[in-house]
């Protein structure tokens, strides 16, 4: 191809030395924009950026539930039933049965907490049908549903850590 073009178009020295050098500053463009693009994507932001203080996941969880039991007072079930699973999750984290990654779904918490603990399986599950019913089916949540899921978290923090 450089023949033929060499063949039918006739540059001078200095217009052609000129072409490859503008060519070479083009192709060494791409690479660099590539190479940032790649490196960029390997780097993540922390979880804890841009200087938000960092909260110990067993005072999160001694907090979420506080923020729970004050939004049931208000009336708030759906608000609740959310800080309160959050709040398991934070429990469970700090006991070593699960990791609590965000972007986890909550069957996959669910078959998490049975394969690290069997023994918190029964109640983690009821507390999770709950929290799926009022943030998924976007069921209306009543003080009946708001205790179950209270005492499934009772039960649930009040287990031994059986993590393995």
């Amino acid at each position: 191809m450089i023949d033929a073009f060499a063949h039918h178009v006739h540059l001078g020295a200095n217009t052609g030395i000129a072409m490859g050098d503008i060519i070479l500053a083009l192709a060494s463009a791409v690479v660099l924009f590539i190479l940032v693009r790649l490196i960029a994507g390997y780097v993540r932001e922390g979880p804890r950026a841009q200087g938000l203080p960092l909260i110990a996941p067993h005072v999160a969880a001694e907090a979420l539930f506080a923020s729970s039991l004050q939004a049931a007072g208000e009336g708030d079930y759906v608000r609740a039933v959310t800080l309160l699973f959050r709040a398991s999750l934070a429990s469970l984290d700090v006991r070593g049965v699960l990791h609590d990654e965000p972007c986890l779904t909550v069957n996959e918490f669910r078959r998490e907490v049975r394969r690290s603990a069997p023994n918190a399986a029964l109640p983690f599950d009821t507390l999770a049908r709950i929290f799926t019913a009022a943030i998924y089916a976007e069921a209306p949540m009543t003080p009946v549903q708001w205790n179950a899921a209270r005492e499934a978290y009772a039960q649930l923090t009040a287990r031994p850590a059986d993590a393995s």
